[in-house]
């Protein structure tokens, strides 16, 4: 909003000077008007104001780069008086406001992964297993520990095949694929109330058909042979 400042300048030949300064932003504009006035000795009349002359300048604020010297014509001789300039053209520093640090994301607080999302070998992920074909009385066998971990539809070819003389075999049979893919997917996720999934294919921790047909054989001689 522009501000102004007016003063008047009285002389003895009877005139007056005016001197308005106004400032609009950062540019001062200074005004100078001269007046005479006349007056009749019966009655005195109103003095008539005659604008002599009138100069206007502008002169640059203290932010102006490279400043300009003013064209205006000098101001008429008397008295000069100073006039200051309003508060508002004092420099106001405005600090930026500092940009908030990003948080942490969620991905670098769980630098931990999940169990579901480590990908074990010879344990298929649940999220890989399709639907088998079920082949025997329309049940779906889940294999926890075995030659072969998942869920399989048919037990002579593929589930028996996966768990025949494993000495630690594990497994389970459900009505409805549903169930079998809940009952598998809660031990990979390491949930309570499962067996643990375990592939038996290179901890040699199983025994072959025919080692446990010999041991079988070994106990039913054991037991047809007379003590001494």
């Amino acid at each position: 909003m522009p501000q102004r400042v007016q003063t008047k300048l009285f002389f003895d030949d009877e005139s007056e000077v005016e001197v308005t300064v106004e400032q609009r932003g950062d540019v001062f504009e200074t005004r100078t008007t001269r007046t005479t006035s006349s007056a009749v000795s019966s009655t005195p009349s109103t003095p008539s104001r005659t604008p002599s002359r009138s100069t206007a300048s502008r002169i640059p604020s203290h932010r102006s780069a490279n400043p300009t010297p003013s064209s205006a014509p000098a101001l008429p001789a008397g008295p000069i008086i100073p006039v200051s300039p309003g508060p508002s053209s004092r420099l106001q520093h405005i600090q930026p406001p500092v940009p908030a640090s990003p948080g942490p994301s969620s991905r670098a607080q769980n630098t931990q992964p999940s169990p579901s999302s480590l990908r074990r070998p010879c344990i298929p992920h649940p999220d890989d297993i399709h639907q088998p074909l079920c082949h025997t009385g329309g049940r779906f066998y889940v294999v926890y520990a075995g030659l072969r971990v998942g869920i399989f539809g048919d037990w002579w070819s593929e589930a028996y095949v996966s768990t025949n003389g494993i000495r630690h075999l594990k497994h389970r049979s459900f009505d409805s694929f549903a169930e079998a893919l809940a009952a598998y997917r809660g031990p990979y996720n390491s949930e309570p109330g499962y067996p643990p999934l375990k592939y038996l294919g290179e901890d040699n921790d199983f025994e072959t058909e025919s080692e446990l047909s010999m041991s079988k054989l070994s106990e039913c001689f054991a037991a047809i042979t007379p003590s001494n």
